[in-house]
């Protein structure tokens, strides 16, 4: 294994326990849009790991698709992609997508600023559910195991659909 491919893995490694610790500050009673902000830059750099990006090219959460191989002919890596499965990124993903879903209202209009921050991170967690999915028949399999619960956010502008 290169060297350049170790360090890599040992970011997505270290990103798996720090974003599994940030389940305590999915809380209406602690939140702080910092911590938020945190999380989301955090979840840049894993959808940077599967595509093998820079994590500059990758945008903010206010995009509602981000699909590096339509777009620029990216393919999520295979080998990144098993890497984030046996490591439980995608295990963390689905767990906070659970622990978010209980705080997003329908009424997009009604949110408060702390639903509006769950409604960012989710939207972003889906999209990086697609990317650990996206041509992977063996992580479609895995994932396949939470699809109750994913389909569950179906029509709640996350995108959920993708």
């Amino acid at each position: 294994m290169r060297k350049q491919q170790v360090e890599e893995l040992e970011i997505l490694s270290s990103l798996v326990p720090f974003i599994t610790a940030s389940k305590n500050y999915i809380d209406d009673t602690k939140f702080k849009v910092g911590n938020f902000k945190l999380l989301l830059s955090q979840f840049r750099l894993i959808l940077a790991f599967i595509y093998n990006q820079n994590a500059n090219t990758i945008p903010d959460a206010s995009i509602d698709a981000y699909d590096p191989q339509n777009d620029a002919g990216l393919p999520p890596v295979a080998s990144r992609q098993q890497a984030a499965r046996e490591l439980g990124a995608i295990d963390v993903c689905i767990d906070l997508i659970k622990l978010s879903g209980k705080y997003l209202i329908k009424n997009e209009v009604k949110e408060n600023e702390f639903q509006l921050w769950i409604r960012k991170l989710v939207r972003v967690l889906f999209l990086i559910i697609e990317s650990f999915i996206d041509e992977n028949e063996t992580n479609q399999n895995f994932v396949a195991n939470w699809m109750d619960t994913l389909l569950e956010f179906i029509d709640c502008n996350v995108n959920a659909e993708r």
